[in-house]
């Protein structure tokens, strides 16, 4: 289990979701002081998230897929032994509205088992998700907290894949809240 601690007293915010999953909130630039985390932690830059949503590469015989979407992105990695699968899931997503929209982040255990083109991933949601195997690559419905689903296409990627959304969907954030922050100062 990981266990995270909050930085500051802004609304950042780290706890364990469903499943064990590790959920972070992280709203950009609004981080103030500093606390201990390991061997410590400060407030990022403004405009900036805190640390990365990334992680180690990708160990060998291990399969790597990114679901990226508009405002989303989902990292499956996965062990395949006869026919079992055992990994890791992350999602990030952009969440509330400009000028303290935020990046979203979970982590969970991820089990499953592959039958010829069929999947089926648990991944911490209350049911387990199905797709099918298509040239290397599947479609998953992805629950939203919102309620709704969003399809998304996995493809296989690397951990470079990932960083490369993860910085992108840092960069949207950006954007959308220095422009709401410069329509509001005029």
């Amino acid at each position: 289990m990981v266990t995270l601690s909050q930085c500051g007293s802004g609304p950042g915010r780290s706890w364990l979701g469903t499943s064990g999953a590790v959920v972070n909130r992280i709203i950009s630039g609004t981080l103030a002081g500093a606390c201990v985390l390991l061997a410590g932690c400060s407030s990022p830059p403004a405009g900036h998230i805190a640390g990365s949503a990334s992680s180690a590469a990708a160990r060998p015989g291990e399969s790597t897929y990114l679901c990226p979407g508009s405002r989303t992105g989902e990292l499956l990695q996965w062990r395949d032994k006869d026919g079992k699968l055992s990994g890791t899931f992350k999602d990030i997503w952009m969440s509330g509205q400009a000028p303290t929209e935020g990046i979203t982040t979970i982590s969970s255990g991820l089990s499953g088992t592959l039958n010829g083109a069929a999947i089926t991933l648990n991944i911490g949601f209350s049911h387990p998700l199905h797709a099918r195997l298509d040239g290397g690559q599947f479609a998953l419905k992805i629950p939203q907290p919102n309620g709704t689903a969003e399809t998304v296409t996995c493809r296989p990627a690397s951990m470079a894949d990932w960083d490369k959304k993860v910085a992108e969907l840092t960069s949207q954030l950006n954007e959308e809240n220095n422009r709401q922050v410069s329509l509001l100062s005029r």
